[in-house]
């Protein structure tokens, strides 16, 4: 890599998976399918004329961070079956997979048992059909949107002689949960389950990409909490920065007092749900503030960073600015860029390094003072921050502390900055635009599939877990 001249906005500007375009471009559900839903299915005939003896056994529809296998009926045993997949992202971009099985004894293609003998993935992989799907003239990000309740995904089963299609509908949120704004004290999207409640609440908090992290308040509704997406920085009237330096705590005690005050939610404690700086913000608040109730932090960092401006912290108390960790010296020059986009990940571990002792004490965040479940999630390969190695840190500092509550680490071994919600085309999830997140399609398929019912477990035990 060749050193860069950067702008202090371009340095600092993403730094999240908190953009519109990747947060929330999650895939599957945690529910059974509906109760008398049939599978929507075309058998098409083979060039005799005679109906198709392929049958294709898969749900109708399903709710999106469900685990949803592929299985297909009534091939010659030892026949070649090819298994595509398609279905067509927020912004219209067609994405597939193929895979290339061999039928068994019996004439059955699983691909939840079964690796196929040519894909995109190696291995048995029940959602390797989802993850490995790539775009159609397009290098992106695979991007959910939020303008719809569901989408269509069509499984096409092929031999040499015949096919048969099904069609799964994927549903971006569970049947009656709605979506309201708030714009009274706090910004932001509130998703709340269907009936009267009460339910617990939960804080979403975006990243430094600045927008709020719709698709997963509305999947954690699914789930039974009132989800408020919060909007923590912006150039609008309601929120309290334009940029994210010098955000106020007092604003997400805020956030939090206007979703307890509702009538379906559970007076009591609330669940903080962020990632990357906003990890970093659902540290800080299990920390000070006895209302939180369950901390998942996603590609979080441990200390105190560096706001946007590079000149004060990120966050703010009563005015002050929390202690932080400075900018290194040649700030710009230690983001570092090659033919594979821009590293920022040398900045942040510049800073620490060249931090003195005294403000790496006072920058670090109190993990230890949460007294609420907490789960930090990181990825080893994170190429924006060092969230692994900061999210030790905290461990550690838990482990000397021998605090009373849960807490976990998941560190995924090929996985980069961009953990979200499971079952999503991962095959261009390495970058975003120009910076490089880091890992490999299959180890970030793996984060996003294995950290999220944890996180609902987190949830679960703070949040609705008596005594």
């Amino acid at each position: 890599m060749q050193d860069v001249e950067l702008s202090r906005r371009q340095v600092l500007t993403t730094l999240s998976i908190g953009t519109a375009g990747i947060a929330g471009c999650s895939f599957g559900s945690s529910s059974d399918s509906p109760s008398g839903t049939e599978p929507e299915q075309t058998a098409t005939s083979t060039s005799q004329g005679v109906e198709s003896p392929l049958s294709i056994d898969a749900p109708g529809e399903y709710l999106r961070d469900e685990s949803v296998s592929i299985r297909v009926t009534g091939a010659e045993p030892g026949s070649e079956v090819t298994v595509r997949a398609t279905m067509e992202d927020g912004e219209g971009i067609e994405w597939s997979s193929e895979m290339l099985v061999e039928a068994n004894g019996q004439g059955v293609v699983d691909l939840s048992k079964q690796a196929p003998k040519d894909a995109n993935y190696d291995g048995v992989d029940p959602m390797g059909w989802c993850w490995s799907m790539q775009p159609d003239g397009s290098d992106g990000e695979f991007r959910t949107g939020w303008d719809s309740a569901e989408k269509t995904v069509r499984i096409t089963a092929e031999t040499d002689t015949t096919e048969t299609v099904h069609k799964l509908q994927r549903r971006m949120q569970a049947e009656g949960v709605t979506e309201s704004s708030i714009t009274s004290d706090s910004k932001g999207f509130l998703y709340e389950p269907a009936g009267d409640g009460p339910y617990p609440g939960v804080l979403v908090l975006h990243g430094s990409g600045g927008m709020p992290l719709r698709n997963w308040a509305r999947l954690l509704a699914s789930h039974g909490y009132v989800t408020l997406s919060l909007q923590w920085y912006g150039t609008d009237d309601i929120t309290p920065t334009e940029t994210y330096s010098g955000v106020p705590l007092e604003y997400f005690d805020t956030a939090a007092t206007v979703l307890r005050q509702r009538d379906n939610v559970v007076d009591g404690p609330v669940g903080v749900w962020g990632t990357s700086k906003g990890g970093e913000a659902a540290l800080l608040l299990g920390a000070r503030f006895d209302w939180v109730g369950a901390v998942v932090a996603l590609a979080p960092s441990s200390l105190v960073m560096v706001g946007e401006n590079f000149k004060t912290s990120t966050w703010s108390v009563d005015g002050e600015p929390v202690p932080y960790i400075p900018a290194p010296d040649r700030a710009t020059e230690t983001a570092t860029s090659d033919e594979s986009g821009v590293v920022i990940r040398k900045f942040y571990e510049a800073a620490v390094d060249q931090a003195s002792e005294e403000a790496i004490r006072d920058a670090t965040i109190a993990v230890e003072q949460t007294d609420a479940p907490l789960l930090l999630v990181s990825g080893r390969d994170d190429q924006l921050w060092q969230s692994s190695a900061l999210s030790e840190r905290a461990i550690r500092r838990l482990e000397d502390s021998d605090v009373s509550f849960p807490y976990e680490h998941l560190a995924f071994e090929n996985a980069g900055h961009a953990i979200g919600p499971p079952h999503k085309p991962t095959t261009q999830s390495m970058k975003y635009g120009n910076w490089v997140y880091g890992g490999t399609p299959a180890g970030n398929a793996e984060a996003n599939a294995k950290h999220w019912s944890t996180g609902l477990d987190y949830l679960e035990r703070g949040l609705k877990t008596e005594g």
